[in-house]
């Protein structure tokens, strides 16, 4: 799997992903709008064009063993055309815009309106792939929450800057969050698989998590990395079921910020999934993602904030 080709490699995960692939040697094709003006790294060939021109995807994608999609995931169809093009250039390994929370677990997606439109997606390549005979396979990666994408953003309930904190349901629930770069090596080394190796991971979804911890937890490292007391921060508590319905009511206003609070929401609430390592375990060990140190990895992002 050398040739590989990437879609959404300007966002958050797409360029986490790409500085991996790139860093791994892999042979790397970015897609890219005709309406972008994003300078992407050296060491990719960049194409750009129309998402919806089968010409142009199909003709790019020739040649290329895996694809990496990492779009919008609200709809199912921005992904749609793009699978259907790799699938008929040949594209031995598809990777879908998962790259989130357990999409697996059914009671959760029930919950949760940002993950059917993705399952939807998982249905539609598990069709191709009977329908193709199996002329490829797809893989999903599930990383949880993303914790250096969360934390600057407050979404997480801690706000570093002003030191407050709003704790769901006593902020004791662990869950699994995942850092952006151990989600690129997650993709690069999944590539690096041998086929034999790779078949472990055929049309189905991929567990990766770099911790599995509690608010408190994530607070008590934040205070030790800062040098902030305890007695320093402001401190409250919040029902995940207000958290639940504070994000129902934004999202029946068309305020699009309810999509995380109904999804940190369900995901701290206990049982309710956020930590899925405790239902289906993870393969960090089987794609030999390093050990990560909470308080270095904290010391890393809130220097970037």
């Amino acid at each position: 799997m050398n040739r590989v080709a990437i879609v959404g490699a300007s966002g958050s995960i797409g360029s986490a992903v790409l500085k991996a692939l790139i860093a791994s040697g892999k042979d790397v094709t970015v897609f890219s709008r005709s309406s972008s003006a994003t300078v992407f790294p050296e060491g990719a060939q960049v194409l750009r064009g129309d998402y919806e021109d089968q010409t142009f995807l199909r003709d790019g994608l020739m040649g290329i063993d895996a694809l990496v999609l990492c779009v919008g995931t609200l709809i199912p169809a921005t992904q749609v055309p793009i699978i259907d093009a790799a699938i008929s250039a040949g594209v031995k390994w598809i990777i879908p815009s998962e790259f989130g929370t357990d999409s697996g677990n059914s009671e959760y997606a029930a919950e949760v309106p940002i993950i059917p439109p993705k399952v939807a997606v998982q249905e539609y390549l598990d069709e191709q792939v009977a329908k193709t005979q199996s002329q490829f396979m797809w893989t999903g990666v599930i990383n949880g929450l993303i914790l250096d994408w969360s934390l600057p953003r407050g979404v997480l309930g801690i706000d570093t800057s002003h030191k407050k904190a709003v704790l769901l349901d006593q902020g004791v629930t662990k869950v699994n969050m995942t850092t952006l770069p151990t989600i690129g090596r997650a993709v690069a080394s999944l590539l690096q698989l041998s086929p034999k190796q790779r078949n472990m991971f055929a049309n189905k979804l991929v567990y990766i998590s770099s911790f599995c911890i509690s608010q408190i937890d994530l607070l008590g490292s934040i205070q030790r990395v800062t040098s902030s007391p305890q007695s320093s921060w402001d401190v409250q508590f919040q029902d995940t079921e207000a958290k639940v319905a504070a994000g129902k009511e934004k999202l029946k206003h068309g305020d699009m910020l309810g999509y995380a609070d109904l999804i940190y929401g369900h995901v701290f609430k206990d049982g309710a999934g956020g930590n899925y390592q405790a239902r289906v375990g993870l393969s960090n060990q089987a794609l030999s993602l390093p050990n990560e140190d909470l308080d270095e990895e904290l010391k890393r992002i809130l220097s970037n904030k």
